[in-house]
């Protein structure tokens, strides 16, 4: 088993009042949940993206949904996280441009994975 750190956008960060939520509480740095949705009726190859958030005093609110992982990444990973060959560890929150008057922030991720590595090596 081998570990792969990849880069990843956020999608929809300015649907649902996300973007209120990314700009007062994502930092970069910050710690990222991925979650598969196989059954979304959008995409069936769905990860969502959740955050949790930082609050005064050190408190923490529970996690939050911020978006999705860009389809065209997600319909790679998707597959091989459903089958095993993926296997989420961490992720971060690599940056962040938000400024006041954006209606999607943009979010990008640094995420990595065990990968279950095939006889010849490869994944």
């Amino acid at each position: 088993m081998a570990i792969k750190t990849y880069a990843a956008i956020v999608a929809g960060t300015g649907h649902e009042g996300r973007a209120p939520r990314i700009r007062a509480f994502c930092r970069q740095g910050a710690s990222v949940r991925l979650k598969r949705e196989p059954m979304n009726q959008h995409d069936r190859n769905a990860i969502a993206v959740y955050a949790r958030l930082h609050l005064l005093w050190g408190l923490w609110r529970p996690w939050h949904h911020i978006g999705y992982i860009k389809a065209d990444r997600a319909a790679s990973w998707a597959p091989k996280m459903d089958s095993g060959e993926l296997t989420f560890v961490s992720a971060v929150v690599d940056s962040l441009y938000a400024p006041v008057g954006q209606d999607h922030p943009r979010v990008s991720l640094r995420v990595t994975f065990h990968m279950v590595l095939t006889a010849s090596g490869s994944l």
